[in-house]
């Protein structure tokens, strides 16, 4: 996976789970972060 579809998809699940809590709080870094884990545990990253 490139790294932009990579960054691609790790927004989309960040904006879905900001979402399912109405957007409140300030937690937008801790979306992006656990998308991203959830993303490298999926699709483990390549040399």
């Amino acid at each position: 996976m490139s790294d932009a579809e990579r960054q691609r998809r790790i927004a989309e699940a960040a904006y879905h789970k900001a979402r399912e809590r109405g957007f409140q709080g300030d937690r937008h870094l801790d979306d992006w972060l656990e998308a991203e884990r959830e993303l490298d545990r999926q699709e483990p990253r390549r040399p």
